[in-house]
């Protein structure tokens, strides 16, 4: 090989990457930033596990427009949507089955779980708020009457009489006291 090559070799360009430019990620940023965080953390928690890429939009961003223009509520009023029945229903049974990073442990507590999965079921209509109607059941073999009957009076007070007067006829004998 001869010095100097007589080859030319071209350069590449370098191409930016495309969250270079990315507009909600900007304004993740910016929300981050008027959270409080510093530019570094806020970049972390949109790059996870690109520190190089948030390394440079730590130090590039924080000066850019649309960051600068981000207030909160226009960020909250895009984020905010309205969750059907089974969306909502997913999120809390997320919430209950979520594990740590080995997979073995439950990161809520049990109490917190319970209570999720109570309003899962709520949500999905396993549990209503309505009292439960017993029907009463109607079953002419399970049927009791009590007849209270009282004797007549007229003739009790005759038979009475009767035995009075018979008694008092009989006991003619002289009674003695001792003493």
């Amino acid at each position: 090989m001869q010095w100097p090559p007589t080859e030319v070799f071209s350069v590449m360009p370098i191409t930016e990457p495309a969250w270079r430019h990315d507009f909600e990620k900007k304004q993740a940023f910016g929300l981050l930033l008027k959270q409080g965080l510093k530019p570094f953390e806020a970049a972390i928690k949109i790059f996870m596990s690109d520190n190089g890429a948030a390394l440079w939009v730590s130090q590039n961003w924080p000066n850019d427009e649309v960051v600068k223009s981000v207030t909160v509520d226009a960020v909250e009023e895009k984020n905010l949507k309205v969750l059907d029945k089974e969306q909502v229903a997913a999120k809390v049974l997320s919430f209950v089955e979520e594990k740590d990073i080995s997979g073995k442990f439950y990161i809520n507590e049990s109490q917190d779980r319970l209570k999720a999965l109570e309003l899962y079921a709520k949500i999905c209509g396993y549990i209503t708020n309505q009292p439960v109607v017993s029907v009463p059941i109607t079953n002419d073999n399970r049927h009791m009457e009590i007849v209270l009957v009282s004797p007549e009076k007229k003739e009790e007070n005759q038979s009475i009489k009767q035995i009075e007067e018979t008694a008092v006829e009989t006991l003619d004998l002289p009674v003695k006291l001792v003493n």
